[in-house]
């Protein structure tokens, strides 16, 4: 996200024009199947280019979960830890991601943790999410194996990687605005049943910016991807969710 804001620009004014011309919550789960590709899978495009996204390599529906193209070409069939991981994720009952102007659909995901990378740290995570240009000024090392939520941070570069449930994104956090009786816990739902799962019950929350685009003379990324995962207990994968969202009043 450029940091040269323009003094004579209604940011807000141009963002919510170009919200109005998106789909509201309540069609968004109508949208599209993701577009189907050779071997049988479906690649997720989370609305963007494949250059826009912030990974080195896009993410594909393979039997139902999540994964990279290039990742898991035996439909999770490799050895037993494989296919337990992948049991576990169909189990998992998901919806839609909790916080932003879209309904944006939360899709169960495994990844493959690079050989001689031991999913310690901030760092590690990142590395096993293929992340690209990650940017952050207010994380002050991503060799951490435990990072505070950076805080919000509007115009700055301010992706993110924590392990704060109560700045996550995805799943609901704290008291619901529209119904006080709600009140999502880290131990409630779908991130309670994944986090009683992976290794120490410690999960990582990562944000990331799609490539800024110019509007008006303001560059700004109109997307995020969003992530969840910690370490499978039966091998060298992360296992968690994904989703993308709308930028805007997120983390802008």
């Amino acid at each position: 996200m450029a940091p040269d804001l323009k003094d004579d620009l209604d940011i807000d004014d141009l963002l919510e024009g170009w919200e109005d011309s998106l789909p509201p919550r309540s069609q968004e789960r109508s949208r599209p199947a993701p577009s189907r590709s050779a071997g049988g899978t479906e690649t997720l495009r989370f609305d963007c280019s494949p250059s826009d996204l912030p990974l080195f390599e896009e993410i594909c529906l393979r039997d139902g979960i999540a994964t990279f193209q290039s990742q898991f070409t035996d439909a999770f069939q490799s050895d037993a830890g494989v296919a337990r991981d992948a049991n576990f994720l169909r189990g998992l009952s998901l919806g839609h991601c909790e916080y932003g102007a879209r309904s944006c659909r939360v899709y169960p995901f495994v990844a493959e943790i690079p050989a001689g990378n031991p999913f310690w740290t901030g760092k590690d995570v990142l590395r096993t999410l293929k992340a690209k240009n990650f940017r952050s000024e207010h994380i002050p090392s991503l060799d951490a194996t435990q990072i505070e939520f950076p805080g919000y941070n509007p115009d700055s570069d301010n992706d993110e990687i924590h392990n704060d449930f109560a700045h996550q994104h995805i799943f609901q956090a704290g008291q619901d605005e529209d119904q006080p009786e709600i009140v999502g816990r880290p131990s409630d739902g779908a991130h309670g049943v994944l986090q009683r799962y992976v290794e120490g019950g410690k999960l990582w929350y990562t944000l990331l910016h799609t490539a800024p685009k110019p509007h008006e003379g303001y560059d700004f990324s109109e997307f995020v991807i969003l992530f969840a995962v910690g370490k499978s207990p039966g091998g060298e994968r992360c296992v968690g969710v994904v989703t993308h969202q709308i930028c805007h009043n997120l983390c802008d």
